[in-house]
């Protein structure tokens, strides 16, 4: 987890990173550009890391079955756990990952429709 220096003085965001395709929070998304973009915006950086729980493709709550919830379970009690340990606004929690992770069912809970206001930033990661 990357905690920004200045988070005593607000509330910081919190960016959960979610690795699909096996990988786990060694597999770091251009975790250098992150880190600099978390610490200008005060945010904290969430690299989870999980494992596979009965017949669930090795991925975020991507089969169909309801009994398949317990992704979002663990991201729920993970956002929690940090918020009691960080100063954390819960208004700025946001998720970065590929699209096949924000496309799962997960989006429905926490994802879907939350854009990381931090564009001027972006074309930077992207070169």
């Amino acid at each position: 987890m990357f905690v920004p220096s200045n988070e005593a003085s607000a509330p910081s965001g919190l960016i959960v990173t979610l690795q699909g395709g096996n990988a786990d929070a060694g597999w770091r998304f251009l975790s250098q550009y992150w880190e600099a973009i978390a610490e200008e915006e005060n945010m904290i950086i969430a690299l989870p890391s999980g494992y596979t729980y009965g017949d669930d493709e090795a991925a975020w709550v991507l089969n169909t079955e309801a009994t398949s919830m317990q992704d979002i379970k663990f991201f729920n009690e993970m956002i929690a756990d940090i918020s009691v340990r960080h100063f954390v606004d819960l208004s700025r929690v946001y998720a970065v990952s590929t699209p096949l992770v924000l496309c799962s069912r997960m989006s429905w809970h926490v994802i879907w429709g939350r854009v990381l206001p931090l564009s001027r930033h972006l074309l930077a990661l992207c070169l």
